[in-house]
């Protein structure tokens, strides 16, 4: 059995592969994937009825994602946890050419999971709303996805320095809920790329904005070269942002 074959996401019931990106239909059922700055990205849009895919996917979890899914009392929520997996899966399988489930998942110091043995393979998976989004590349890469509509997870005053936070207080709300999750996935991508997560305070990451869609990036007052920032073009109300490490600097 090849990789490709272990898990069939396209079989899921109503999915659609989707030949643009972003899909002109976000909340139906998409699979679809594209490159970003050189790295693989996998995008999953779910459906509004979580039954239906709960029930279809939950066979192939593994057995500690099935007990972390069933934990969850929301639905929708369920389907994200499960649906994460999935899409790892099918990435793995369609890109490197791998079987999950005979590959050996451990963490890093900070919890950033990973493939033992295998150091040249890097991976980051994102999940809100009806979105998820799995990035794969053979050097450290981070990516986030937010709904500006969703609870925030983080105050304001947790995530932003205090130039951030004066540019903030001084939105409208719609303005400021946009400049915020901005913020928060572009920081979230470039943490989970160092791998560190949240164990740095975001606060000490600055963004400087200078081409379009292109950030760089500082932390503690250093610039972070070769940790280039991108923000992916998604729907309106939808922000989503990869980080990977540059091919020109440090070891893979």
């Amino acid at each position: 059995m090849t990789g490709a074959e272990t898990f069939p996401l396209q079989d899921l019931p109503g999915l659609e592969t989707c030949g643009a990106w972003p899909p002109p239909r976000p909340g139906a059922g998409r699979l679809g994937a594209f490159q970003a700055a050189g790295v693989a990205v996998h995008a999953l849009t779910l459906p509004a009825a979580p039954g239906p895919w709960l029930a279809a996917l939950a066979p192939w979890a593994t057995e500690a994602r099935r007990n972390r899914a069933g934990r969850l009392q929301d639905p929708a929520a369920a389907l994200r946890c499960l649906a994460a997996e999935a899409l790892l899966r099918h990435a793995l399988a369609v890109g490197p050419g791998l079987d999950l489930r005979a590959e050996t998942l451990v963490t890093g110091p900070w919890g950033k999971p990973r493939l033992a043995g295998r150091p040249r393979l890097h991976f980051s998976l994102s999940q809100a709303g009806r979105w998820v989004l799995c990035a794969v590349h053979d050097r450290p890469v981070g990516i986030d996805v937010a709904k500006e509509g969703q609870r925030l997870e983080l105050p304001a005053d947790l995530v932003m320095d205090p130039e951030e936070l004066h540019h903030f207080a001084g939105l409208p709300a719609a303005e400021g809920r946009a400049f915020f999750f901005r913020l928060w996935t572009l920081k979230e991508s470039l943490l989970k790329a160092l791998g560190t997560g949240l164990s740095v305070d975001a606060r000490t990451v600055g963004l400087a904005f200078a081409d379009p869609g292109r950030v760089s990036a500082s932390l503690g007052g250093r610039p972070l070269a070769g940790w280039p920032l991108l923000e992916l073009p998604m729907p309106a109300g939808v922000r989503a942002a990869l980080c990977r490490r540059d091919t020109a600097f440090g070891p893979r």
